[in-house]
């Protein structure tokens, strides 16, 4: 399951055509307020988008059932063990997630992966236990959007980022994407520097058709371009704006699905009686899961289990600092039943 998430976004990212146009970054711009995007897309039970208009008046929207879906950009997990997740509420300025190697960790990693090219690059040996490496980072304005996207992919010596542009209805319009080969500290004099140094090797753009007489859906075209051409990759999708992720969750708790798009399947939230995350399952026979939720007195994530799918591959997490707003900062991660620590999370959360 790694592998394949692995060689999506180094498909996505390095198979991309190089254009010669500059991404145009304009590092005091991005930090820049800009409207709050709420839009959640939705997708049926086969994960086949569907719109039927009444031929005889165009203001008659039949849809079938539709599953909760996430935008593919500009959000954050709502698995708690992902090192993007954070808790609805607060306004976020920027997260930074790491992973720090335990010695059990990286001999399992020099176990699974050879030094002979097959780990795409990056080959850990045991001069590696206790160093960190980057997992996830975002930068978000003022009403929640996220501006900048960076993340690590595993076992390769690079860096896929995103930017993210919006509109004056809150609506996303375009993400730029590339890499970066180097590892500098996220959002620091040098990152910017180095960002405006790099040519874009591609973009997404998203349009929008307005419904007659439908006022909380839209119709939304994406395409991708290179420096060849401009390639459709969905036409006419319904989305359906929120204003917050309010909505979202109260959706969750009373039982409707939610599709996530990268994960490429549906999933089930459970709550308990204080309306906090228990459980998280997949609607299929398998998938991604997360169990045995346990928190303190305070609400605050104690720890949880997190399957991919294989069982032969279940990580328990234990949380272990949180900061005055109840984010977890870091987190000790077991495999299996494996007695001795992995590897750990450490997260830098800002906050407006």
């Amino acid at each position: 399951m790694m592998k394949k998430i692995i060689l999506f976004w180094f498909t996505l990212f390095i198979l991309s055509s190089c254009n010669d146009e500059k991404s145009n970054i304009d590092s005091n711009e991005l930090v820049k307020e800009k409207p709050d995007s709420g839009i959640l897309g939705m997708s049926d039970k086969n994960n086949q988008d569907s719109l039927e208009v009444d031929e005889k008046s165009s203001k008659k929207v039949k849809q079938p059932d539709y599953d909760l879906t996430l935008p593919l950009e500009g959000s954050i997990s709502l698995f708690p063990t992902e090192p993007d997740h954070l808790k609805n509420g607060p306004k976020y300025k920027s997260l930074i997630s790491r992973k720090r190697w335990a010695k059990k960790g990286i001999e399992r990693m020099i176990e699974e992966f050879s030094t002979d090219g097959d780990n795409w690059g990056r080959v850990y040996t045991l001069d590696d236990v206790g160093k960190a490496e980057l997992k996830i980072a975002k930068l978000f304005n003022k009403t929640g959007q996220v501006l900048i996207e960076l993340e690590d992919v595993p076992y390769i010596n690079i860096y896929p980022w995103n930017i993210n542009e919006y509109d004056e209805k809150d609506r996303m319009i375009r993400t730029n994407y590339s890499t970066l080969n180097v590892d500098i500290p996220p959002f620091t004099e040098n990152f910017y520097k180095e960002l405006e140094s790099k040519k874009s090797r591609g973009y997404r753009l998203y349009e929008y058709i307005e419904i007659d007489g439908v006022e909380d859906r839209l119709l939304c075209s994406i395409y991708d371009h290179d420096s060849k051409d401009k390639k459709l990759v969905e036409e006419n999708k319904l989305v359906y704006k929120y204003s917050s992720l309010d909505t979202l969750i109260e959706k969750m708790k009373i039982g409707e699905a939610v599709n996530i798009p990268d994960l490429d399947s549906t999933f089930l939230f459970y709550f308990n009686e204080k309306n906090l995350l228990q459980e998280i399952k997949p609607n299929s026979y398998r998938g991604w899961s997360c169990s045995n939720i346990e928190y303190d007195g305070n609400d605050r994530i104690l720890g949880a289990v997190f399957d991919f799918g294989n069982p032969n591959y279940i990580e328990h997490y234990l949380f272990t600092k949180h900061d005055s707003y109840g984010n977890w900062i870091e987190a000790d991660v077991y495999v299996n039943d494996d007695e001795e620590m992995s590897y750990s999370i450490l997260r830098e959360i800002e906050y407006y």
